[in-house]
């Protein structure tokens, strides 16, 4: 499941940076939690995001606390429609598809009409927050010089 995880944040990224899309992700593509010929690089990866992942449900927790209910709604509107296909409740039949967030992109894109609406402050805090991820993003994929990876149909 924590594999699951990863893939959420690969998601999460195509969302806002739509580059090498697929039409299938395959098995082999996505390492597996713990697997051998995993790096504990790998590993980690999925500890990070997992940790991202509940602090993004803490900031709708929050958000909803502090009486900002619409941000807090739409965060969480995006996790429940993104939950039931994410592999976390129970294992579906494919691992990562971007199908799977058609449903979720409806609270992704509420979430960034309210940030594009607020003022100056709220943007440098978030702005800051997604200079953090994308510099997760840089330190995985080796400051984006890792090819993406293919599928071999070859064999097939």
């Amino acid at each position: 499941r924590m594999t699951a995880f990863k893939v959420w944040w690969l998601l999460l990224w195509r969302l806002i940076w739509q580059v090498h899309l697929s039409a299938d992700y395959s098995y082999n593509p996505i390492p597996m939690w713990g697997w051998h010929g995993v790096t504990v690089m790998q590993d980690l990866e999925c500890v990070v995001t997992m940790l991202l992942f509940f602090a993004a449900i803490a900031l709708a927790v929050w958000c909803w606390w502090k009486g900002q209910k619409g941000i807090a709604f739409f965060i969480l509107l995006y996790f429940i429609n993104y939950v039931p296909t994410g592999n976390f409740l129970f294992i579906i039949g494919s691992i990562m598809a971007e199908r799977f967030m058609y449903l979720p992109l409806i609270g992704f894109a509420f979430c960034g009409s309210i940030w594009l609406n607020l003022n100056t402050v709220a943007k440098i805090v978030g702005g800051a927050w997604f200079l953090i991820g994308f510099a997760y993003l840089a330190v995985s994929t080796r400051l984006f010089q890792r090819k993406p990876k293919t599928i071999d149909f070859s064999e097939a």
